[in-house]
């Protein structure tokens, strides 16, 4: 009978710290592993620190989470994790709910809270889709900013167009072949 913690955050630019610390205040013989990848369903086979301890988990060991959402975004998949530890002896503890999947009160709890983060979730996408629309609406750029200018655009296409040969366009404007081909395509199609 093992106990283990799992932390994860999205990105390098955060770090496990806080997650480490709350697990192991409360259970200071946890054997933590962190890691530093999207819970996106998505993302799973990219997630080997996870994937490696579930493999090692065994009957009556202990996960221990700082949140739900540290196994997974969809409540599919965080319900899918949690029913597969469960059905082989090992309880799911998540701090932050304070939820233990070993009642079933507290499988309920967790079913109901994956389903609410999985919403808020949804609930946020689109709302910055309906916000990148009505920018776009407004004729407000939205997206990466055009790395060429227009008027150095004029003048790409003014010498591909003389006969100037690609690679020679890229070397004189310090621009990639991709972009160049980019900009003769908008002048192509009518820009």
């Amino acid at each position: 009978m093992k106990t283990y913690g799992y932390c994860r955050v999205s990105t390098t630019n955060q770090t496990t710290d806080s997650q480490e610390r709350e697990i192991s205040s409360k259970y200071p013989d946890a054997e933590i592993y962190s890691e530093y990848e999207s819970g996106s369903k998505e993302n799973w086979d990219n997630r080997e620190v996870l994937i490696n301890l579930l493999g090692k988990l065994e009957k009556n060991d202990t996960l221990i989470i700082s949140r739900l959402d540290r196994i997974g975004r969809s409540v599919s998949h965080v319900i899918d994790t949690i029913n597969k530890l469960n059905d082989k002896g090992v309880t799911v503890i998540s701090l932050h709910e304070s939820l233990d999947s070993s009642s079933p009160t507290g499988r309920l709890m967790i079913s109901l809270l994956a389903s609410m983060s999985e919403f808020f979730l949804e609930v946020g996408r689109e709302r910055v889709k309906e916000g990148i629309a009505a920018a776009k609406a407004r004729g407000v750029h939205c997206g990466r900013s055009k790395i060429v200018s227009d008027e150095i655009r004029k003048q790409i296409w003014r010498e591909f167009s003389e006969g100037e040969h690609k690679l020679a366009i890229c070397a004189k404007f310090g621009i990639s072949m991709p972009t160049v081909n980019k900009i003769i395509k908008e002048y192509c199609d009518g820009k």
